[in-house]
């Protein structure tokens, strides 16, 4: 394995610097010095504080993005496949992640980093909702993952291991199965009394 660009080394260093003092406190000092480069290097590779974020924001989504494809080629081909691989990442990322959530508190201050992160948000969504056919069933799936991953991320122990793997095992089978249809059907049902 080669050497890490600059530009991937500065990105690790503002990680680090987020995981220890949070993002409200990142300078372009900070994160020079967590690099162990002059202020002047990291302006070389990133113009302004904000713009580090967002490449920070764009490899974050592009390693998801690998892991669901990494993930997907693992997989046997089904109609479904697509969808359990986002599953199974995002479920995944969780232990991936070691920057508390309180770290990040301010990130969505800044109205053009909110933008980027709701695009790609968007961008999930559709895209794989889009191939199923099944808006409303893989919506409330992929709903259902992102807050099982929020609860992760928040360190809420809700679930137990062992019901966390049922959940996993029941979203995945949710996917292909007429059950999971009709378990939606009956959750909107009761959503709506009818």
């Amino acid at each position: 394995m080669g050497r890490k660009s600059s530009r991937e080394a500065i990105l690790d260093a503002l990680e680090r610097v987020i995981a220890t003092h949070g993002v409200t406190q990142v300078t372009l000092e900070a994160v020079a010095q967590e690099a162990g480069i002059s202020k002047g290097g990291l302006l070389y590779h990133f113009s302004n504080k904000k713009e580090m974020l967002l490449r920070m924001l764009e490899r974050s989504a592009a390693r998801f993005d690998d892991l669901v494809q990494s993930i997907k080629e693992a997989l046997p081909e089904t109609p479904g496949r697509a969808v359990k691989a986002h599953i199974l990442a995002r479920l995944r990322e969780t232990s991936r992640i070691n920057i508390a959530p309180s770290k990040f508190v301010g990130l969505l201050d800044d109205e053009e980093l909110k933008n980027f992160v709701t695009e790609i948000k968007r961008r999930e969504f559709h895209e794989i909702t889009a191939m199923t056919g099944q808006r409303e069933k893989i919506s409330l799936l992929l709903l259902a993952v992102e807050g099982m991953w929020m609860m992760e991320l928040f360190q809420i122990p809700a679930l137990s291991p062992e019901f966390r793997k049922k959940l996993e095992a029941r979203l995945l089978a949710m996917v292909d199965d007429e059950d999971g249809a009709q378990d939606m059907r009956l959750v909107g049902s009761r959503a709506t009394g009818a």
